[in-house]
């Protein structure tokens, strides 16, 4: 992750988190009640830090909230002890946002605040779900792809990254296309159990943006894909092996 990217995702955290304040101040309904959320700030980190991380999508950002508030009101409402409330709203909200496809850690915290949040928090009700969560996130969504656009550095959602690599991929053949019809033919593919530590480094910072993956990891991946592949090679011709290498064919006398 360059020093660019770092402060980049710094500064639109930041952004994010002063439209959110300003926001919330011109929504209050009273001079206590605090609109803005600290499970909003775990999710600006993921979004502008990790853009290109399942758990930093647009749906898990908003079903993870949205689901976990409606179940975290739900368990502080119907169950009276406080423990197994906060216990049920964790755990329902993380079963639910699995069936969902919407994972988001910090759904979790909202739906927990459901249940600890304090007077203010459990006067709303199911208004929580609404005010202050579903405005938090709709203002830091919209934050987030406004500032992505602008830098395009930042692709946001993921599936800009894959449109943006596919145009680099075609700009560098382009480029280089004379060159590689010569070395075409000499070409040969390269194993992965050659692959060194510098070249793993190299992928990682040729996607310009954080990767929660270690090196290790990378490895056991690459290890695993191809002894899969190996199995299934392998399979494939065992099949063809057993294949008669004769057609038996009937016709009606």
């Amino acid at each position: 992750m360059s020093f660019k990217e770092k402060l980049t995702s710094a500064l639109g955290a930041a952004l994010a988190i002063t439209l959110l304040c300003l926001s919330s101040l011109q929504a209050e309904t009273s001079s206590t009640q605090i609109l803005l959320q600290a499970s909003i700030g775990a999710s600006a980190i993921l979004i502008f830090a990790v853009p290109h991380g399942p758990l930093s999508q647009p749906w898990p950002v908003f079903g993870g909230h949205i689901l976990s508030a409606c179940i975290g009101v739900t368990c502080y409402q119907h169950i009276e002890e406080p423990t197994f409330a906060a216990a049920a709203a964790v755990g329902l909200s993380t079963f639910v946002m699995c069936l969902g496809r919407c994972l988001h850690p910090p759904g979790g915290a909202t739906a927990l605040t459901a249940v600890i949040g304090g007077t203010e928090i459990h006067n709303l009700g199911y208004q929580y779900v609404f005010t202050p969560i579903l405005t938090n996130v709709l203002v830091l969504l919209s934050t987030a792809l406004v500032i992505h656009y602008l830098f395009q550095t930042h692709s946001y959602p993921a599936r800009r990254l894959e449109a943006n690599n596919k145009s680099l991929n075609n700009r560098n053949d382009t480029a280089e296309e004379n060159v590689a019809k010569r070395h075409l033919n000499n070409y040969q593919p390269i194993p992965p159990s050659t692959l060194t530590e510098q070249d793993y480094m190299a992928a990682l910072e040729s996607m310009g943006s954080y990767m929660d993956v270690s090196i290790e990891d990378l490895k056991t991946i690459v290890s695993l894909a191809t002894k899969h592949a190996e199995k299934v090679s392998q399979g494939s011709a065992l099949a063809a092996m057993e294949t008669p290498s004769y057609l038996v064919s009937t016709r009606e006398i």
